[in-house]
């Protein structure tokens, strides 16, 4: 079951308000940077994995959110901005 866009919803407010609809409390967790951690991990691959390594980048300046209903992730988002300038290898 779908729901039908309402003016002024983007699709992650559209598919969080279906699961309202269901009967699903939402729930949101905001990111905080100052008493978290975002690290990537880069693994190289193919014929030139000899020669390479695999990287772990900390990105120090992010934000973001999720947002999901516990009872069904079936409808959960994701948001996250980073910039590319706070990247440390």
């Amino acid at each position: 079951m779908s729901a039908t866009p309402r003016e002024g919803l983007g699709q992650k407010d559209t598919a969080l308000s279906s699961a309202t609809q269901k009967g699903f409390a939402t729930v949101r967790y905001v990111l905080d940077p100052s008493v978290s951690r975002f690290t990537v991990q880069a693994f190289a691959t193919g014929i030139l994995s000899a020669f390479g390594h695999n990287p772990t980048i900390a990105i120090r300046d992010y934000d973001g959110e999720v947002q999901f209903a516990p009872d069904t992730y079936e409808d959960a988002s994701l948001q996250l901005t980073a910039k590319t300038t706070s990247f440390e290898v």
